[in-house]
């Protein structure tokens, strides 16, 4: 289950017994765009070695740390087994998602919004893990706050995209004439065709557009007024 920290500035899933640090931030934590304040506060709470801030362009790039990453590598998921190295990404209604396997000592972090999702970047992520170890039965995922399907509207050919790739009705939701697309299920369907075990999915329950007090959303703001910061780090 999850829940907000005793802090209130990031939530975590205590359903994993696992030996990580892993959270997703609220807008408590403040704007996950200011690489400053993030490096002190991950250093004041985790003493990690390595912060990975990659630059984000909605592409289904993954990229491979082992020994250093600059602000300028372009990707939108970042794998790694060091230990004591954070890897970041920054939402502000895309969909974060932390991969966990602690058998092979693999972590990776993604951030997929409509591109991201359409072209099944986490297919790609698992990939990356599998290259580097992991297998598909000890991968875990927890996906974190993102827009829902109570908000968001899709339509013309973004729509016509999405019902030519997944082929399946229940990643929309349906209102007369419009559809809403829930990124939860359709980045879930593309983890379970890749071969992770459902059970091995774990969702976040919320809607970042809806929740005005936790989370920053550029559909409901109409502008990218703050991101949050999600992360991952093996201890």
């Amino acid at each position: 289950m999850f829940h907000i920290s005793t802090d209130k500035t990031y939530i975590h899933s205590d359903s994993l017994n696992r030996d990580l640090f892993f959270g997703f931030g609220t807008k408590k934590l403040g704007d996950g765009r200011d690489k400053n304040a993030l490096r002190k506060y991950f250093k004041d709470k985790f003493s990690p070695v390595n912060i990975v801030f990659p630059k984000q362009i909605h592409s289904a790039d993954v990229i491979v740390f082992k020994d250093q990453v600059s602000l300028t590598d372009q990707c939108d998921a970042v794998v790694t087994k060091k230990k004591d190295t954070i890897l970041t990404v920054i939402t502000a209604d895309c969909l974060p998602i932390v991969y966990v396997d602690d058998l092979a000592r693999v972590i990776a972090i993604s951030h997929q919004g409509w591109k991201g999702t359409l072209n099944r970047l986490p297919a790609k992520v698992v990939d990356t893990m599998l290259e580097l170890g992991s297998l598909k039965k000890n991968i875990h995922c927890i996906f974190g706050p993102a827009i829902n399907d109570c908000c968001y509207e899709i339509y013309g050919q973004r729509l016509e995209n999405f019902k030519n790739e997944f082929q399946m009705d229940d990643i929309f939701r349906k209102t007369k004439q419009k559809y809403f697309l829930n990124l939860y299920k359709a980045n879930f369907e593309t983890l379970t065709k890749k071969g992770i075990p459902p059970k091995n999915v774990d969702f976040f329950p919320f809607c970042t557009s809806c929740d005005v007090e936790n989370f920053y959303s550029y559909h409901r703001d109409g502008k990218i007024a703050g991101e949050m910061v999600s992360y991952v780090m093996l201890n």
